[in-house]
């Protein structure tokens, strides 16, 4: 009798930075239960000895091969037939309750569940042999407890960050997917006795510690697992994938993506994964713990290697660009020095210019000012009706004294305001050339600064008369 298994076998990462998957056949042929003889033909007795002889023989392996039919038979019946039972209350649960919820309650779950009924076992087993790092590794679930959507959506962005800015940012981890039944009765032997090797969870907790790998796992009666049953199109148990979430790929790299790049349904729609190993059913049943240790280590490591290149890569462009830009740099600043000369020269001779004209528009907007106030200070002095005559009711004389010691003499009307005093300096300080623009008039005894214009002189106490001083701001 002969046996013929498919075993997958993980592909290195094509240059143009996708992978393929090839599968290697091996044919596993047993040794051949019929064992032949060839006897004379007159023995006729022992001939029909013979015979009966493999007639008993055939008869109960018959007999097996039958009963075992029936079981197949009957255990797929009533897998189709609990699900058929079981539709109903999903369908309700989907509408009653929030999805996202339940498979994070699920992913929890299966943690649990996979603790508690395997890896407890498993880590019991290893105390007795192993050294005490493998024993801590073996300790640790590598599943993580959240939804696989949850877990996309993190290693998208992580993805995103590190080819945004991937000095600042690791790459992101490959993502192992293991889907369970609890239906198909080979599933816990797996686990129990494959998956559970403290090789193969020591290999992917040592991985998950130092960033490169994400494991996730959940049953096919979540939502999760069934979109995920779906969309990898799984038809035996157990299911065993991983996986490199990258980047959208541009139209040049989806026409040439090969096969075993996959386009997987998540809240990103612009998620792409990439299949490194996927192995299912009997296939996966059938490899030893050293086996599938073997391809999770390989894909790994080349993985890892797979990193390192795109880094060295990365770095050489980056020492490419620079050397350029350096040479670019170079050149442009011998280029530009003339230019830079002359636009100095330029610059310079421009502000010299702009210097001169605002000194000569300062000095024209000092006279407009000036001629202003002057004629605004006659305008007033005019309007005030003159010097009211000596002897007049109400009339105030006031004497000033001016910064040089010059001593002026008017008289004004105490119903004139302190801007009538300012007005008659400004036009005597112009009419006399006596250099003041700006000053400052106080009031003798008591010593008071006559800062309100519109206060007239009876107001500010300084009839009949009164002494005012000048003060110039300027000197």
């Amino acid at each position: 009798m002969t046996m013929e298994e498919t075993i997958p076998q993980a592909s290195n990462p094509a240059s143009n930075g996708a992978t393929s998957r090839r599968q290697a056949q091996h044919r596993i042929v047993s040794h051949s239960v019929n064992t032949h003889h060839t006897f004379n033909s007159r023995e006729s007795d022992v001939d029909s000895d013979n015979g009966n002889d493999r007639s008993r023989n055939r008869r109960p392996r018959s007999l097996w091969l039958t009963l075992s039919f029936f079981v197949s038979k009957c255990h797929l019946m009533l897998t189709s037939i609990l699900r058929f039972l079981l539709h109903p209350v999903h369908w309700f649960t989907n509408i009653a309750l929030s999805p996202g919820d339940l498979d994070e309650v699920s992913g929890k779950a299966f943690a649990a569940y996979f603790q508690t009924s395997f890896l407890t076992n498993a880590v019991v087993a290893s105390l007795r042999h192993d050294s005490d790092e493998n024993t801590v590794l073996t300790h640790k679930n590598p599943f993580i407890e959240v939804s696989y959507s949850t877990v996309l959506s993190d290693v998208s962005n992580r993805t995103r960050n590190h080819e945004s800015e991937p000095g600042l940012h690791p790459p992101p981890p490959l993502v192992l997917v293991y889907l369970h039944s609890p239906l198909h009765s080979e599933v816990p032997v797996f686990l129990s006795q494959t998956f559970c090797d403290p090789q193969i969870i020591s290999e992917l907790n040592r991985n998950i510690q130092n960033g490169s790998l994400l494991c996730w796992g959940g049953s096919i009666h979540t939502t999760d697992g069934a979109t995920l049953q779906s969309s990898f199109g799984v038809t035996s148990y157990p299911f065993l994938a991983l996986m490199r979430v990258q980047k959208p790929p541009s139209l040049r790299q989806q026409q040439q993506t090969p096969p075993s790049s996959l386009q997987m349904p998540s809240n990103n729609s612009n998620t792409r994964i990439e299949i490194q190993i996927r192995i299912e059913g009997p296939t996966l049943i059938s490899l030893s713990p050293s086996t599938l240790h073997q391809y999770l280590s390989n894909s790994l490591h080349r993985h890892i290697i797979h990193l390192s290149e795109q880094a060295t890569r990365r770095l050489q462009r980056a020492d490419e660009i620079r050397l350029r830009e350096e040479q670019d740099h170079e050149y442009d600043e011998a280029l530009a020095m003339d230019r830079r000369r002359e636009k100095e020269k330029a610059e310079q001779e421009r502000l010299e210019e702009e210097a001169v004209e605002m000194v000569r528009l300062e000095k024209m907007r000092a006279e407009d000012e000036k001629k202003s106030k002057i004629d605004e200070a006659r305008i007033l002095l005019e309007g005030s009706g003159g010097e009211p005559k000596i002897g007049t009711d109400g009339s105030a004389r006031m004497k000033f004294m001016l910064p040089s010691g010059q001593r002026i003499e008017r008289r004004f009307r105490g119903m004139d305001d302190v801007g009538l005093l300012r007005a008659f300096l400004i036009i005597h300080f112009y009419e006399k050339d006596i250099p003041i623009e700006s000053f400052q008039l106080s009031s003798n005894y008591p010593r008071k600064i006559l800062s309100d214009l519109d206060s007239t002189l009876e107001g500010e106490g300084l009839c009949p008369q009164a002494v005012i001083m000048v003060q110039d701001l300027d000197a």
